[in-house]
């Protein structure tokens, strides 16, 4: 599977608009292709909430992206989950895109090779399982 960013030329939605599910959406739409504008702010969004959530301090409710997004990013098991979930948290699959699209050049500071492996383990994955299809 190829990946690239593509200039954007005719941006259609406001930066203050996009969302980590839209973008994610977008990827699967344009082929797995984004703009480098919206790579960097996928990746940028992603890297934050990874934060907030070994910090603890984020707030939102997760939300899950349904099978076809799943299955159209082919989003591979974290590796500690015991039970294969067609649905995944948006969070995930947005850090999948952003891996494919900009992986990380060393492993994070948490020693996580993959952005999308360091969400699983900071959304913590007893709370995924209670808070899924809710």
């Amino acid at each position: 599977m190829k990946t690239t960013a593509t200039p954007g030329a005719g941006a259609v939605a406001r930066q203050e608009d996009w969302t980590i599910e839209a973008i994610t959406e977008e990827f699967l739409a344009n082929e797995f292709k984004l703009s480098r504008r919206k790579t960097a702010f996928l990746v940028q969004a992603i890297e934050r909430t990874i934060q907030k959530a070994w910090d603890h301090t984020l707030d939102e409710k997760i939300r899950w992206a349904p099978a076809s997004i799943t299955l159209g990013l082919k989003l591979p098991e974290c590796q500690d989950n015991t039970e294969r979930w067609l649905e995944a948290p948006w969070l995930e699959c947005a850090a999948h895109v952003a891996d494919l699209l900009s992986p990380l050049p060393e492993q994070s500071e948490m020693g996580y090779e993959t952005r999308r492996r360091e969400m699983c383990a900071a959304l913590d994955a007893p709370t995924l399982a209670t808070q899924r299809h809710k």
